[in-house]
């Protein structure tokens, strides 16, 4: 729940976060109640797919490594978590930023999100894209032509000089990749930024709406 958490309580957007992992979820709440944003953290104990159902999910000591399984994988370790899709979720929301981290089961996560993607209000999706798509029969191109129908192409963003960069395929030199629809639009919003200054480096931050 690290980026629902710098969103909530640095600054102070709504989130709604998913995690289907019991004891991972219960990490998640015992944050945002550290942090003292219940009032703007919706958490849901659910995995995000293509579809509604039941997956088995891995349920390792290393929470980050945790993911769908797949029939050929063997593991002692596993458990049953029900899944949804973002589109029967946030159907009626006006989300302005998705942050997708799934371990390879981005395109899932996407093909569930058709409604969501056509949101006018949605200006960015951040993907942990780590080359882990293909157990499950995707590629990162598939994301990348996916997101692409939507008007969304992957940039790079250098918060020093307020630079956003149009690229080609994922961002190679990090493992998450920003993806954003209208350029012009971010660029204004970048341009009213407020300053914010860290370690003697001053960045900006976007607006929220």
């Amino acid at each position: 729940g690290s980026y629902s958490i710098l969103a909530s309580s640095v600054i102070g957007a709504n989130s709604i976060a998913y995690e289907p992992v019991p004891k991972t979820y219960e990490q998640l709440i015992e944050n945002v109640k550290l942090n003292q944003i219940e009032e703007k953290v919706r958490c849901k104990n659910v995995a995000v797919g293509d579809k509604i159902g039941i997956l088995e999910f891995s349920d390792q000591k290393v929470t980050a490594l945790n993911h769908v399984l797949v029939e050929k994988e063997k593991t002692s370790n596993k458990i049953l978590v029900n899944m949804t899709t973002l589109d029967e979720t946030i159907s009626k929301e006006m989300p302005n930023l998705l942050k997708i981290d799934v371990e390879g089961f981005e395109y899932a996560v996407l093909k569930g999100a058709t409604s969501v993607l056509k949101k006018s209000s949605l200006y960015s999706i951040i993907i942990e894209i780590n080359e882990l798509g293909s157990r499950y029969g995707f590629s990162e191109l598939m994301v990348l032509d996916f997101l692409s129908q939507f008007g969304f192409r992957p940039v790079i963003y250098d918060p020093f000089l307020r630079k956003i960069s149009i690229i080609e395929g994922y961002n190679q030199n990090s493992k998450n990749t920003i993806f954003i629809r209208d350029i012009k639009s971010i660029n204004r919003k970048i341009k009213n930024a407020q300053k914010y200054k860290i370690f003697g480096k001053e960045f900006w931050e976007l607006k929220r709406k």
